[in-house]
């Protein structure tokens, strides 16, 4: 109340021209703006005029450091703006010191965006309504992991506010939610940002496994299994872990052979041929709030060592297709028929149903359609625990018995000098 201020425009009127000193920021709340910019004041090959409107901010630069505006913006019939006084906002903000901390923090990492940008060599360059990397969701990534969490937990509970408002919404349904973004943000695995249109977002840094075989096909994850006897959730995708705070893609791929995949921990990979950054953006089916994803995806040949590992160390079933698709799902059918066995993977009271897959056949599995299909198939398979896998589990465990005695036999005719190159070992 005390630094924001409601102005009402008139048409034509002129909020900064190139070379004025901003000394606040704006938010559109009714009407439109134009912003342009000149070559003969800014850094642009051309002149342009582009229309803003309802949420969008204007010299949102000047909150965080000294600005000086390279636009002109013009109202474009009556507008209703928001005006945020830079100085207020910092005497405001030293009354608490959580919000100080954070305020200042944040205008740290704001500016670092500035920084970062070479006029010579950039491609975007910032200007009084856009600034590169400036974004809530990119500057709370360059924040600590403390003041990302604190932020999160406000915002969990403005989204569970403005649930509870909602009459038709269940109550154990928020709580229930609310208890799994708390969980994910104290974990640091997730935090959440505040859009400027008021809107909650969920930001997830995940990187992933691509794992090729010497045929092309990639080992794809079909399903997670929790400990029950039914399958937590179907969804063909690639092995990953969610990075924490500030862990590197590689260390979470560290990770992720550690825990999930430590049947391959006796088998040294090579370095990644290459990693692929990925941003994906939609509405997560686990928490149902819109989700940016950044995933780093590092790709791997595997070895034959390494395949050989994973048939000692999993349980492996027959797959048997599903029938009876519904006549959406029956575009992967072909697919499903060409999955020959799963391997289950366990990891405490956890586990996973892997499989290796054709490029093809991964991306046609991934489709809402491919989803759906394994919906249908997988309920039919459950825990190792289960009357079903107990002769898998006993032949796997038998195997990998005679597998060491095998090696331990070997190990003695290499050592006493009776194997000849050449000869099958």
């Amino acid at each position: 109340e005390e630094g924001i201020r409601l102005a009402i425009m008139p048409s034509g009127e002129i909020l900064f021209l190139p070379g004025w000193k901003a000394e606040q920021g704006y938010v559109i709340y009714k009407g439109n703006v134009n912003y342009s910019q000149h070559p003969s004041s800014s850094l642009v090959e051309a002149a342009y005029t582009k229309a803003l409107g309802p949420s969008d901010w204007l010299c949102e630069a000047a909150l965080w450091t000294r600005w000086i505006c390279v636009g002109t913006a013009e109202c474009r019939g009556v507008a209703e703006l928001l005006e945020v006084q830079a100085e207020r906002l910092g005497e405001i903000a030293k009354r608490n010191r959580f919000f100080f901390a954070f305020t200042r923090e944040y205008a740290r990492a704001f500016t670092m965006s500035l920084e970062r940008v070479d006029p010579e060599t950039s491609a975007a360059i910032p200007n009084d309504i856009e600034v590169p990397g400036g974004d809530s969701a990119d500057v709370a990534q360059r924040m600590s992991s403390q003041m990302q969490c604190f932020a999160s937990h406000i915002a969990v509970e403005i989204l569970a506010a403005k649930l509870r408002s909602r009459l038709t919404f269940p109550t154990h349904a928020i709580g229930l939610r609310e208890q799994l973004l708390r969980a994910e943000i104290d974990k640091e695995t997730s935090f959440l940002t505040l859009t400027p249109s008021g809107e909650i977002e969920r930001d997830v840094r995940v990187s992933t496994l691509r794992l090729e075989r010497f045929d092309g096909k990639i080992f794809a994850r079909l399903a997670r299994w929790s400990g029950e006897e039914s399958i937590h959730e179907c969804v063909c995708e690639l092995p990953g872990k969610k990075q924490k705070g500030r862990e590197s893609p590689a260390s979470a791929v560290e990770r992720l052979f550690a825990t999930e995949l430590r049947a391959f921990r006796q088998h040294r990979l090579p370095s990644p041929r290459e990693a692929i950054v990925e941003r994906k953006r939609y509405r997560s089916r686990s928490v149902d709030i819109m989700t940016r994803y950044t995933i780093t995806i590092s790709h791997f040949l595997a070895g034959a060592g390494l395949e050989q590992a994973l048939e000692n160390e999993a349980c492996i079933t027959q797959w048997v297709s599903p029938t009876h698709l519904p006549e959406e799902a029956r575009v992967v059918e072909p697919v499903l028929q060409r999955i020959k066995c799963l391997y289950f993977l366990s990891y405490g009271d956890k586990g996973s149903f892997y499989t290796w897959l054709d490029p093809d056949a991964f991306e046609r599995l991934s489709t809402p359609a491919g989803r759906q299909a394994l919906e249908m198939a997988m309920p039919h398979l459950s825990g190792p625990s289960s009357p079903m896998w107990s002769h898998t589990l006993a032949h796997a465990q038998e195997r990998n018995h005679q597998n060491m005695l095998a090696w331990s036999l070997l190990d003695e005719v290499v050592d006493e000098g009776r194997y000849e190159v050449g000869t099958d070992p």
